[in-house]
């Protein structure tokens, strides 16, 4: 199958992915940003502000596909005392609006989604999980809850990886420019660090915006 450049977009309860110039999109009408794009997007909480915020994640070229025991099953944060699973959800082909688009389902259960078009575990790259924050088990409910500092740990079949919290961002989307919506995507494209990005709607009753959540390996 020719491989698609991931494109996201939220469709009620899936992410549809699409080509365009090789870049990626997020969200419920997240578009892509251009390659060069690195300012800082978004809006970093107050209270949560790092003393020296990082850019946006550059765009690379995408991580090779995961080893089995380097994919998260298990999600652990014990400041919003959250522990889920995580189930794998890799992308298929469908047509959307005379386009070949790859689809991703988030999970309608109590479990956070892992982009398998993302980093894996332990792996230069950004790993991005996704869930719902207000149905489906509400996995993300409290996802605007967590600060700068607070730990996350990630479990797979070779053991844990702690990461720390690093950005906490809101996205406005609903009614967004589309340049703003392009720059909001560069969130969970691929990286050339390591990182894990946690990405919902938000707030809970209007899902204007999309809460973003960056955090670095703890050591």
């Amino acid at each position: 199958m020719r491989r698609l450049a991931p494109m996201l977009q939220w469709f009620g309860c899936v992410l549809t992915l699409g080509a365009l110039a090789g870049l990626v999109i997020l969200g419920a009408s997240f578009l892509a940003p251009p390659a060069s794009a690195q300012a800082a997007i978004g809006e970093t909480r107050a209270e949560s502000r790092p003393s020296d915020p990082t850019a946006a994640p550059s765009i690379a070229p995408a991580a090779a596909p995961a080893a089995e025991t380097a994919q998260p099953s298990d999600l652990w944060i014990p400041a919003l005392d959250l522990r889920a699973p995580i189930v794998a959800i890799a992308p298929r082909e469908i047509t959307l609006g005379g386009q070949r688009v790859a689809q991703l389902d988030v999970p309608n259960a109590f479990a956070a989604g892992w982009n398998t078009l993302s980093a894996p575990v332990g792996s230069p790259g950004n790993t991005v999980l996704i869930g719902h924050n207000n149905e489906f088990g509400e996995v993300f409910r409290n996802l605007d809850r967590i600060n700068v500092g607070d730990e996350i740990v990630l479990y797979t079949a070779l053991g844990e990886r702690r990461y720390t919290a690093s950005e906490v961002v809101t996205l406005p989307e609903e009614n967004s420019p589309l340049a703003e919506r392009l720059a909001n995507a560069a969130w969970i494209a691929p990286s050339t660090d390591e990182r894990l990005t946690l990405v919902t709607c938000w707030p809970y009753f209007t899902n204007t915006h999309r809460l973003v959540v960056v955090a670095h390996p703890a050591n």
